[in-house]
């Protein structure tokens, strides 16, 4: 056989068992990898190994929603590029509902194309340097608990495979950003951002243990506290130069003050709930 028809014939097979795999219904190892891939995302983004982008506070893992994926199912086996409206997706579950859209030649692929737009996020600005990011953002929306995912192999599509994830409650809202970092620190340095996170992390720890503890002398705890203040505010100076550059005095000496005592140990967010807000899905965008 001639090297050029065998190649085509394999890659007809190939192509033909991919599309068999999936029937249109989404099965529970599909559900399984759609979750993995979401999860290992948001771990991603919580230790700060996104080069670019902060780490987050905390990042709580999401959960497969039926709901969400029956919706999403709808409009994959459509076969068609883009997006459905808001109240076509909405669930009773969540007052708005979230999406995301890719044609691909697998899930594997059209995961990694909307969790490769943090390349373009500029966290500071809140705002996309390439065509679109709101893929990403909405991925890793600190706020979104749920995911339900529908993908359908689509014959006569160009990309194969139409792949839908429907997100509650919904992400992207206009002014905020996607999720929240270590107080007083928005930087371009993963590195520097997880010192920080983990000395924050440490010292909630440490409050937290005294506080059950038998409180020392007063006087004795004061010295120990300015102490382990002074040794703070010298690691992080002496580590912020190497690690942020030109960065701002002000945003380290914010974070110093984040990290010394003067923010309290358990914080709380201060933005009104995001259902009382307009917002602007970047993902519904094709």
């Amino acid at each position: 056989m001639h090297p050029i028809h065998h190649s085509s014939l394999l890659l007809f097979i190939t192509c033909s068992m991919l599309l068999s795999s999936i029937d249109g219904k989404m099965n529970q190892e599909m559900r399984d990898k759609f979750l993995t891939l979401h999860n290992n995302a948001r771990e991603a983004v919580r230790k700060g190994l996104l080069r670019g982008q902060p780490a987050a506070i905390f990042m709580k893992p999401l959960k497969y929603n039926l709901e969400l994926e029956e919706k999403a199912q709808i409009l994959s086996d459509q076969c068609r590029v883009g997006h459905d409206t808001a109240a076509e997706r909405n669930v009773s579950s969540f007052s708005y509902v979230g999406q995301n859209w890719a044609g691909a030649g697998n899930i594997e692929v059209g995961f990694n194309r909307w969790l490769n737009e943090y390349k373009g996020y500029d966290f500071i600005t809140g705002k996309c340097r390439i065509r679109r990011c709101g893929h990403y953002t909405q991925v890793v929306w600190q706020r979104t608990t749920d995911v339900g995912c529908g993908v359908t192999a689509c014959p006569d599509f160009p990309y194969a495979l139409s792949i839908v994830c429907n997100y509650g409650p919904g992400g992207n809202y206009v002014g905020r950003h996607p999720y929240e970092t270590a107080p007083g620190v928005i930087t371009s340095k993963p590195l520097f951002n997880k010192l920080v996170q983990n000395t924050f992390t440490q010292r909630r720890s440490t409050t937290k243990q005294t506080t059950t503890a038998k409180q020392p002398d007063s006087k004795s705890s004061a010295t120990t506290q300015k102490s382990k203040a002074s040794t703070t505010r010298r690691l992080v100076f002496r580590l912020s130069s190497s690690l942020i550059g030109d960065q701002s005095q002000s945003v380290v000496a914010k974070t110093v003050s984040a990290v010394s005592g003067k923010y309290p140990s358990t914080r709380t967010s201060t933005s009104s709930p995001m259902t009382t807000q307009k917002y602007r899905s970047y993902a519904s965008k094709p």
